[in-house]
């Protein structure tokens, strides 16, 4: 104390600091192309891989399933532990950009969705942890009448297109999650070849199905070298589907093998001989293919090691990712088996190689939404979406098609006046050239502009006003001409308008007593004893991201997902504004609110 003379100190001092965690962190600014989701015990093996993946420049976050539980990086929401999953891919996509979703563990270690079918009753679908979102931009929760049965046609109105690329590393312990991690470090496939093995499915027919299908696949893939196993003799063949010509072939190297046949758990069978787990033990390849089983059940993971488990873990040999069915996979008879359920897809799925997919995840994701796009959903459509799924890791890139190109947008919700449309191309001379074309909600194609040299990057400007509009590509080379694709490569969503925004309860001159309207009049809302406040929310374009509610402009209660509702909690008495704010997911928002008199004590 100067004015003493005194100097004052003390040998003690405690600071309390209280601090309270933000919601969700305060870098919301990352960006990811992949998230690897894991339970703990798999982190340490799994780190090689992000460092891998960054390493070659694919942006990489393992994620916790402790991470997620806790709310590490965004809130944690949801009834189940699966429901919680698919929440965080949510946030992820709309926080972090991201393109793939790695599930790192087996049933037993990584939980999965069950879903129910009467062909084939109950059975696990990672296509949920892929579905996130309904064509009006909300939750897609596959359990919309929330009677805890997940998946139902009618009942839940499943949107069953991929919002995400997902894959599963099928791993119970961790000496097999490095088996994997190890497999996918040293991953290089030089083959530009493909092995088909087609067999007569069924006697009674007029044809051999198998043989068949493999023939409309390998039309898809003009100028592929392809090894063809057949039954019959029909269209040529290199031989016969035995197992040492199937195991001859593979050990050759193969960046692709796809089989039509019957199938179980343990392997596929067929008249003149079969592929079972124990013929894993005749590979010694060093060249990993990816593999479409057009066959029931090989992709069982959650009952037993399935055969796609045990060709993805299979050392020094196997394959890298596996495509297959989790129970019974259905086609249909003779030449119409090309044109729906198993054998649609499996065509699908290689064409999409075609069409400038270079990873497993974007290939089974453009199948998906193929499948999707080109059919009504029956009963047995559906269970071919969500029966089907992709063991391995979905951001593996692979060598790509000469002669194709393919389309990208950065986002497909945007509130922009213009975007960028970027591709990639792999021509086959120095003479090519690009033209990107475009339409909106689907009308007639139109051309609007061609390159002839990189960058492949236009400046798109809508001008047809809001709405969707989607892009493809054609690379044009000397006398060579790309296909249309089976799809388009890419869309957008442009949004310039918030929601449509009402209440729903209370209205306007309602009166309510202890949350029931009883009359309606022609002055203010009269509120007596509790309410429950409703919102008709919607978002034709890029869908409802959230609603606010709010008493005097302060907010109250956010919700996001419909039914957009919050119980007005406390006493309250006297003239109050209740408001409601909504937010589309590109940012648009629109407000409303109403005057309301209010008596509540309790």
């Amino acid at each position: 104390m100067p004015a003493k003379n005194e100097l004052l100190y003390t040998n003690e001092i405690k600071i309390k600091v209280k601090y309270e965690p933000p919601e969700k962190p305060l870098l919301q600014n990352d960006a990811y192309d992949l998230i690897i989701i894991s339970p703990s015990i798999f982190a340490n093996a799994l780190r090689p891989l992000v460092k891998h993946k960054e390493a070659y420049g694919i942006k990489t976050k393992l994620v916790t399933l402790n991470d997620i539980y806790n709310s590490i990086y965004f809130t944690s929401k949801g009834r189940d532990v699966a429901e919680k999953i698919k929440y965080f891919i949510k946030d992820a996509i709309e926080q972090w950009g991201i393109k793939y979703v790695l599930l790192a563990g087996d049933a037993d270690a990584l939980p999965v969705r069950y879903v129910s079918h009467d062909a084939v009753g109950i059975f696990p679908s990672d296509m949920y942890y892929a579905d996130i979102f309904s064509s009006n931009g909300s939750f897609c929760s596959w359990d919309m009448d929330r009677d805890g049965i997940f998946g139902e046609r009618k009942e839940d109105k499943i949107d069953g297109y991929p919002d995400v690329a997902i894959g599963r590393l099928p791993a119970s312990t961790n000496g097999e999650m490095q088996i994997l991690v190890q497999k996918i470090l040293g991953y290089e496939c030089l083959s530009e070849k493909a092995l088909f093995v087609g067999t007569e499915l069924f006697w009674e027919t007029e044809l051999s199905e198998g043989d068949y299908l493999k023939e409309e696949v390998r039309k898809k893939l003009p100028g592929m070298e392809i090894v063809r196993l057949y039954e019959k003799d029909d269209y040529g063949r290199d031989g016969l589907p035995i197992d040492s010509n199937i195991a001859t072939k593979i050990n050759k190297g193969m960046l692709f093998v796809n089989f039509a046949s019957h199938g179980s758990p343990f392997g596929m069978g067929w008249n003149l001989s079969s592929w079972k787990i124990d013929d894993l033990l005749l590979l010694q390849n060093d060249m990993l293919p990816i593999i479409f089983a057009m066959a029931c059940s090989t992709n069982e993971f959650d009952t037993t090691d399935c055969l796609g488990e045990e060709f993805l873990l299979k050392q020094n040999g196997g394959c890298i990712a596996y495509v297959g069915s989790v129970r019974i996979a259905y086609v249909y008879l003779n030449t119409a088996i090309k044109s729906g359920l198993s054998g649609y897809l499996d065509i699908a799925f290689l064409r999409s190689y075609y069409d400038g997919c270079i990873t497993p995840g974007s290939m089974f994701s453009q199948a998906m939404t193929d499948y999707r796009s080109h059919h009504f959903m029956g009963e047995y459509d559906l269970l071919t979406i969500l029966e089907y799924c992709l063991l391995g890791d979905p951001s593996i890139e692979i060598n790509p098609f000469k002669g194709t190109s393919h389309a990208y947008v950065d986002k497909e919700f945007v509130n922009e006046e213009s975007i960028k449309i970027k591709a990639i191309a792999y021509p086959l001379s120095n003479n090519s050239k690009l033209e990107l074309f475009y339409r909106k909600e689907r009308g007639a194609w139109r051309t609007y502009g061609m390159l002839y040299n990189q960058p492949w990057e236009w400046d798109f400007v809508p001008s047809q006003g809001e709405g969707t509009y989607e892009f493809y590509t054609i690379l044009t080379d000397e006398n060579y001409s790309e296909e249309k694709p089976a799809i388009a490569d890419a869309t957008c969503t442009f949004d310039f308008t918030g929601p449509s925004i009402a209440f729903s309860k209370p209205i306007e001159g309602g009166i309510y007593l202890f949350n029931r309207q009883i009359m309606h009049w022609e002055w203010k809302t009269i509120i007596l004893g509790k309410i429950d406040v409703k919102a008709d929310v919607s978002d034709a374009l890029s869908g409802v991201n959230s609603v606010e509610f709010s008493v005097d402009g302060v907010m109250t209660f956010v919700d996001s997902e419909a039914p957009y509702q919050w119980k007005w909690e406390g006493n309250a008495f006297g003239f109050h504004k209740l408001g409601l704010t909504a937010f589309d997911r590109v940012g648009n928002k629109a407000e409303k609110e109403i005057d309301v008199f209010i008596l509540k004590l309790f």
